[in-house]
């Protein structure tokens, strides 16, 4: 077995950092990416039957906090569960259809030649 010179140990190390620290990246933005996304769902929902309005949405939101305010403590808990379970749900889906970049960020870049960069 033949052993690597120290100067050549650092430098595998060092490849092996960047490339842990560049899929760290890929999957951070994928993630925030997805999350966004379903927030944005949620939010094409209220702004669909404010009738795709913008006083319409602030109308619909308005009502559902006046209604949740005075709501009682069990079911103001009711509607987190369900609005929970709900955004858990989409954030699942979106995060399924999402899977192929996923995927993505765990294949090495090649530059024009076909070589690994």
């Amino acid at each position: 077995m033949i052993a690597l010179s120290r100067s050549q140990q650092r430098a595998e190390f060092v490849q092996r950092g960047q490339d842990a620290l560049f899929v760290a990246l890929r999957v951070a933005g994928w993630g925030a990416t997805t999350l966004l996304s379903a927030i944005g769902a949620g939010l094409l929902v209220f702004f669909a039957l404010g009738g795709f309005t913008f006083a319409g949405l602030v109308l619909q939101l308005g009502n559902l906090a006046s209604r949740f305010s005075a709501a009682d403590a069990a079911r103001r808990g009711e509607f987190e569960a369900i609005v929970l379970a709900i955004f858990v749900i989409v954030l699942a889906l979106t995060a399924f259809f999402r899977r192929a970049s996923l995927r993505a960020a765990f294949i090495p870049i090649t530059d024009l030649t076909g070589e690994d960069q």
